[in-house]
């Protein structure tokens, strides 16, 4: 799911100097990244916890709620800025702040 939306960001932006500093940096650290599988508890932590936020009137991006739902089901860290993630009982870091 990260890679999907990494992609998806490199893609929607306008060619530029940017994008393709971008896209080489992707190039090299994209090669070293993890790819954990979707399984049967992925999908029933991502079921669940979407459930529970739609209840309660709080939607969640799905691509962020599917990293979510990996990071719960294999006792991982989310490493993110990003405070919606708060609301998931997970752990997660702000290397930003």
């Amino acid at each position: 799911m990260t890679a999907a939306e990494i992609e998806f960001g490199l893609q929607y932006l306008p060619s530029s100097r940017r994008r393709s500093l971008l896209q080489d940096q992707w190039n090299i650290v994209g090669q070293e990244l993890l790819r954990l599988p979707w399984n049967d508890e992925v999908s029933r932590v991502f079921g669940e916890r979407k459930a529970r936020l739609e209840r309660r009137g709080n939607r969640m991006n799905d691509f962020d709620l599917e990293i979510a739902a990996h990071a719960i089901a294999f006792d991982l860290i989310v490493v993110t800025a990003e405070s919606a993630f708060g609301r998931l009982q997970l752990r997660r870091e702000d290397w930003l702040s």
